[in-house]
């Protein structure tokens, strides 16, 4: 019975976060929440019930109003507030037994509004943490995981399975005591779930997010706290522990009434699967608790739970293991982008000089036989000085678009500096790079895509040097036939531009 009288005010609301709650707000709560847990502890028993009552409905009231007024009335706050409602009808009842009827059964029908309260607030929860990933999150998952597997293991061994034991009690009776911290644990998973996300970079959100982890956690602690006393038997109903259980409600009713509670939920990034300090810190002090426990047990001599030790050991160690391999997963995309970043243009994504360069050499290396084209573009200059350095980008990034278009699958395109560009085409003869070149000179006379406030229009062109060579052309290098195109192209450019001019290496 006395059991349900702990579990009472044990629902749990989640926010999502953003800026850190500091100064009047939370000062505020704080101080109510004193006051209010010396006012109940002051009065006697049936006073004090009835000022729970108040203080729990107030709350109630407020949270409903709040979450109306802030656009915050979705199916996931709905489900909470209906299991924090049902905590508060449960200690209803319980009051009622214990002071109308004078009795105190265990189980009664109070146990059952407390213990139905446990699941609605945990799917909404849940809910929140899926309308913010609808596609999951696999970095925080496995991070919650990591620290819900030894909380599991400790709660069994140290909560539910002490309070579930003992010889000539009913086995209904047993059960229920158990629900209790098995209702708290899925509370607590999902809580650790939401907040090993990406949710706290969230600034706007983080002031209701912030209250609602203190609400949560101040119900775990006072549900811990009477479970420990129980079993000790030091309980003595209308104390500090009861008292706390008034935090809860309060910290509901603060989550509602602040405007943040209408961005909780909004959709988030994945987590990033990298580890700052405090982080590892967490995930480490996480994964050593259940080897810690067997530790405890062994030197106090106490009854070990070897095989549930060992299968939570062995699930952390997997779940470490998972987080490794996704850190070094996300290690190795970011050393392949790295990779990428320091070969490739930034502007149009073509490869750049060095890495053009390294391909040209590669492929003399290799005595194969190929081409390569050295583009520059004719009045280029004019589209930045009248259209605008945008614009010229623009015709820059829709130039290397026609050169992918115009090549092979095999061949190379790059930007070399500027407004040049190159194409390298691997085992192409004379004949092969001329039909190209003369192609990307009609598919490169363009029109700048912007005007300036004159509604003036830069028509461009491109001139191009082409340059071949045989198998078996070790003699020359890369910088070689660069240059030779390169003159080529210039004896293109000096013929008023827009065409070709080809030599052979």
């Amino acid at each position: 019975m006395v059991i349900t009288a702990s579990i009472e005010a044990s629902p749990a609301v989640r926010s999502r976060p953003h800026a850190p709650v500091r100064g009047r707000g939370l000062v505020v709560l704080g101080l109510c929440s004193v006051a209010s847990m010396c006012i109940y502890v002051a009065l006697p028993s049936a006073p004090a019930d009835t000022f729970f009552q108040l203080v729990a409905w107030g709350s109630l009231v407020a949270f409903a109003i709040g979450i109306h007024r802030n656009g915050g009335f979705t199916l996931p706050w709905l489900l909470i507030g209906v299991g924090w409602t049902s905590f508060s009808i449960g200690d209803c009842l319980f009051s009622l037994y214990d002071h109308v009827f004078d009795s105190s059964p265990f189980p009664s029908v109070a146990d059952v509004f407390y213990l139905v309260g446990y699941p609605f607030i945990a799917v909404g929860l849940a809910a929140l943490v899926r309308r913010s990933r609808p596609d999951g999150d696999r970095i925080a998952l496995i991070d919650a995981g990591i620290v819900v597997v030894p909380t599991t293991v400790a709660a069994w061994i140290y909560l539910i399975q002490p309070t579930a034991a003992g010889d000539g009690i009913a086995m209904l009776n047993r059960l229920v005591s158990a629900a209790y911290p098995i209702g708290d644990l899925l509370c607590v998973a999902v809580l650790i779930r939401l907040f090993a996300g990406p949710v706290l970079l969230r600034r706007s959100a983080q002031p209701a997010m912030t209250v609602l982890g203190i609400g949560l956690m101040t119900m775990l602690a006072a549900d811990v706290w009477f479970m420990i006393a129980q079993l000790h038997g030091a309980y003595s109903p209308g104390g500090w522990g009861d008292a706390m259980q008034l935090v809860p409600y309060l910290c509901l009713a603060t989550v509602a009434s602040h405007p943040s509670v209408a961005r909780i939920g909004d959709p988030l990034p994945s987590t990033d699967p990298s580890l700052g300090l405090r982080r590892l810190v967490l995930l480490t002090v996480a994964a050593l608790v259940t080897p810690g426990i067997l530790v405890i047990q062994w030197t106090s001599r106490a009854a070990m739970a070897v095989p549930l030790i060992v299968a939570g050991t062995a699930a952390s160690f997997l779940l470490v293991i998972m987080r490794m391999a996704a850190l070094v997963e996300a290690l190795e995309d970011s050393r392949a982008e790295l990779a990428h970043d320091a070969s490739h243009d930034h502007l149009t994504g073509l490869a750049n000089l060095s890495l053009f360069t390294r391909r040209i050499d590669a492929l003399l290396s290799r005595g194969q036989s190929g081409a390569l084209l050295f583009i520059d573009l004719d009045n280029f200059k004019r589209v930045n000085d009248r259209c605008g350095h945008r614009a010229g980008d623009d015709m820059l990034v829709r130039v290397a678009e026609r050169l992918r278009m115009a090549v092979r699958s095999g061949d190379t395109v790059s930007r070399l500096a500027g407004d040049e560009f190159g194409v390298l085409l691997p085992g192409a003869d004379q004949v092969t790079a001329d039909a190209l070149a003369t192609r990307l000179v009609d598919r490169l006379a363009m029109s700048s895509p912007h005007t300036d406030s004159t509604s003036t229009v830069v028509s461009i062109t491109a001139s191009i040097g082409s340059v071949s060579w045989g198998a078996a052309s070790g003699r020359v290098s890369a910088q070689e036939l660069l240059a030779e195109a390169d003159r080529a192209m210039y004896s293109a450019k000096a013929g008023a531009g827009n065409r070709f001019v080809a030599v052979r290496a």
